[in-house]
């Protein structure tokens, strides 16, 4: 369920960004799919989260998600069609990541750093940071990824800065820090 949901106009064009909410009992393959829609209600564009989103959720856990129209302007939408989609999965025994050191850091080059550690025993090949930026009440501001350029060995600490826009800094008051995690056997 979309828990979250609203356009910000960015130089760059439109941005859809929230969160959605794993309701079932069940481990859930999920993604988010946006539709733009004119003010006489034709399509305009249709986006998906792609990889702006954790795809894999437990029971009741929470992913932002981040979906772009690039060069398309929030005075072209009359309204936004939101698609949810999730497909159960069986629970695996998912690489534990602890997510260390985190510091939200005020513009100039406002930035939410921190490390990544891999408390499991198996190498992590791709682990991918999602940030979820928060106002004083709430409401989600912005959310931002990095990919870490390198596995994530066992017990060895990976630094992680992903940037947060200039115009939007002294908005952001909270935020929540999630890790997905790609080993060679395929999504974890």
């Amino acid at each position: 369920r979309i828990v979250d949901m609203h356009p910000v106009e960015r130089a760059e064009g439109l941005v859809i960004l929230g969160e959605l909410l794993n309701e079932d009992v069940v481990p859930a393959y999920v993604s988010v799919t946006a539709t733009l829609l004119s003010k006489n209600q034709s399509p305009i564009a249709t986006e998906d989260s792609f990889d702006k989103i954790s795809h894999l959720l437990l029971p009741k856990q929470v992913t932002p998600f981040l979906i772009s129209f690039p060069n398309v302007a929030m005075s072209e939408v009359g309204s936004v069609r939101m698609v949810p989609s999730s497909t159960l999965v069986s629970a695996s025994a998912d690489p534990v990541i602890e997510i260390a050191d985190q510091q939200l850091n005020p513009a100039p080059g406002a930035s939410l750093t921190g490390q990544l550690i891999n408390q499991s025993g198996q190498v992590v090949n791709v682990a991918h940071v999602l940030g979820t930026f928060y106002d004083k009440g709430g409401q989600v501001v912005w959310v931002a990824d990095e990919y870490i350029d390198r596995a994530l060995l066992p017990q060895t600490p990976a630094v992680f800065e992903i940037h947060i826009p200039e115009d939007l800094a002294s908005k952001v008051s909270s935020q929540r820090t999630v890790v997905a995690t790609y080993s060679s056997g395929g999504s974890q």
